[in-house]
C-alpha cells in the first residue's frame, strides 16, 4: 500500500427552484429533484499528490473553476496545479454559469439565483475538501479497463467513431474500498429537454449504482463526449431507458473490479503538468451571415416534419440547428478577441497511468488518437474539467449536417484550421514521458 488516499461525497442538490442548465428550448425553473446531486472527491497523496473532485453540473467554466481552486488553495494549503475540478455534464442541473456560456439568456433574476446556488456549493465544497483531508489512510491504487456496448453512439453521424472503452480507477486496503472513478466518455443526456427535474442522469445515476455494489464514492469523469451520446442507443428519454443504460455501465464496471480485472500501481510517484496553447477564433460575422440566410429555411422544415409527422431524430437535429444559431447570437457578442488562450493541465501516476484534464467539449477523435500514441498502459481523458471553452469538433467533413451544418459546429468559437494543433498538443502529450 503506496499510497495515502481518502474520498468522500457531499450532497449539491439546489434547495430551490433554479434556471436549468442545458436546453436552449427550456425556460422553466426547475419543479422538483427526481436524483438528488452530488459533488465527489478523492485525494491521493504518494510522492506528489492530487486532488479529483466530480461536480454533477453542466460545466466549471473558468470562473467557477479559479472561485473553487482559489477556496481550497487558501484554506487547505494544497497547491492549484494539484487540485481538478471535473462536470459530469448533465443536462438536468442548476445553471451554473455567469458569464457568455450559460444556456441562458441572462437577466438579474436569474444571475441573482445562480450567485446564491454559487455561494452554497462552494460552501459545500469546502465541508467535502474538508472531510476528504481529514482522513488520508494506506490504501492501494489499481487501474483497469472495461467495454462497455450499446451505450454510447456518435449523435451526429451513428457510423461515425465512438470509444467504449472505460478506464477505472480503484483504490482499496485491507478493510474497504476507498472509492472508484470511472471515465467513460458519453453525454448523459437520456432524459428530455422537457424535464424539469433536477437529476444527474446517466452520469449520477451510474455513480448511484456503483456506490450500492461496491460501497465507495464513484467517481463519473466524462470523457471526450462532444459528438458522443445515447441519442442511437437508448430506447425512450424516460426513466427506464435511463436506468437501463446506467445498470449497463455499472453492471460492466462492478463486474471488472469484482472479478479482479485491475493492475496493481506500486509506484507512488505522481506529477502535474500543463501545456498552454492560442489558438484562433472563427470569423464569427462571416458565419452569422449565412446562418441567418438559411435559419427561416430550417424553421419551415421543422413546422413541416412536425405537421408530416417527421422521425423523431430529424426533427431534433433541425431543433439543434436552430438552438446553435441562437446560441451563437448571444455568445458572439462576448468574443471581439480573434483568439483564445487556455490550458490543458495532465497529470501521471506511476509511470503508467496518464490524465490528461481538457477543458471543454472535445469530439472523441481527440480522445481516441491521444489512445492511439500512448506510451502509458492506462490514459484517461477526461472532458469538462479545469475550465470551459466550448465545444471543440474535428474532421467535420465527414458528418452529415443540416444543410451542411450542426449544431456543435454552429456553437463552437475556434477556427477549423487552429484544431489541428489541439491535436498535436494532445498527442504529444500522450505520446512523451514527462
Amino acid at each position: 500500500m503506496s499510497f495515502n488516499i481518502s474520498a468522500s461525497k457531499i450532497d449539491i442538490t439546489p434547495r430551490e427552484p433554479l434556471p436549468m442548465a442545458g436546453y436552449i428550448m427550456r425556460s422553466e425553473y426547475s419543479k422538483g429533484v427526481l436524483h438528488n446531486i452530488y459533488a465527489r472527491g478523492a485525494f491521493i497523496e504518494g510522492e506528489g499528490e492530487i486532488l479529483l473532485l466530480s461536480l454533477e453540473l453542466i460545466r466549471i467554466d473558468d470562473e467557477l473553476y479559479s472561485d473553487i481552486v482559489e477556496l481550497i488553495s487558501r484554506k487547505y494549503g494544497l497547491r492549484p496545479d494539484i487540485i481538478h475540478v471535473i462536470a459530469t455534464h448533465t443536462h438536468s442541473g442548476p445553471e451554473i454559469s455567469l458569464d457568455t456560456w450559460s444556456t441562458l439568456h441572462l437577466n438579474d433574476n436569474i444571475v441573482g439565483k445562480i450567485r446564491k446556488y454559487r455561494i452554497y456549493l462552494l460552501e459545500r465544497i469546502n465541508q467535502l475538501v474538508s472531510s476528504i483531508l481529514s482522513v488520508p489512510s494506506k490504501a492501494s491504487l489499481y487501474m483497469g479497463k472495461s467495454i462497455i456496448e450499446s451505450v454510447a453512439s456518435n449523435r451526429i453521424d451513428p457510423r461515425g467513431p465512438v470509444d467504449n472503452e472505460a478506464v477505472i480507477m480503484l483504490s482499496q486496503n485491507e478493510l474497504q474500498r476507498k472509492f472508484i472513478a470511472v471515465n467513460y466518455a458519453c453525454h448523459p443526456t437520456v432524459l428530455p429537454a422537457s424535464n424539469t427535474y433536477i437529476s444527474g442522469d446517466l452520469a449520477g445515476v451510474t455513480s448511484i449504482i456503483l456506490e450500492e455494489k461496491l460501497g465507495c464514492p464513484a467517481l463519473y469523469l466524462n470523457g471526450a463526449a462532444g459528438n458522443i451520446s445515447t441519442r442511437h442507443t437508448r430506447k425512450g428519454q424516460n426513466i427506464d431507458a435511463l436506468m437501463e443504460l446506467a445498470n449497463r455501465i455499472a453492471r460492466s464496471v462492478s463486474e471488472t473490479v469484482e472479478h479482479g480485472r485491475l493492475e496493481n500501481i506500486p509506484d507512488p510517484w505522481i506529477v502535474n503538468r500543463y501545456i498552454d496553447i492560442t489558438v484562433r477564433l472563427k470569423n464569427v460575422e462571416k458565419i452569422l451571415e449565412r446562418l441567418l440566410s438559411i435559419k427561416e429555411d430550417i424553421a419551415r422544415k421543422l413546422e413541416n416534419l412536425k405537421i408530416s409527422g417527421g422521425s423523431h431524430g430529424e426533427i431534433r437535429r433541425l431543433e439543434s440547428v436552430l438552438e446553435g444559431i441562437k446560441s451563437l447570437l448571444h455568445k458572439y457578442k462576448a468574443f471581439k478577441s480573434r483568439a483564445l488562450s487556455f490550458r490543458i493541465r495532465y497529470c501521471v501516476i506511476g509511470g503508467k497511468v496518464l490524465v490528461i484534464f481538457f477543458p471543454g467539449e472535445a469530439f472523441i477523435e481527440y480522445q481516441l488518437e491521444a489512445k492511439k500514441h500512448s506510451v502509458y498502459d492506462y490514459l484517461a481523458f477526461i472532458g469538462y474539467a479545469d475550465g470551459y471553452i466550448g465545444y471543440i469538433p474535428y474532421s467535420i467533413e465527414t458528418h452529415q449536417g443540416v444543410n451542411n451544418i450542426y449544431y456543435e459546429e454552429i456553437v463552437s468559437l475556434v477556427e477549423p484550421e487552429d484544431r489541428e494543433k489541439i491535436m498535436e498538443k494532445i498527442i504529444d502529450i500522450a505520446s512523451s514521458l514527462p
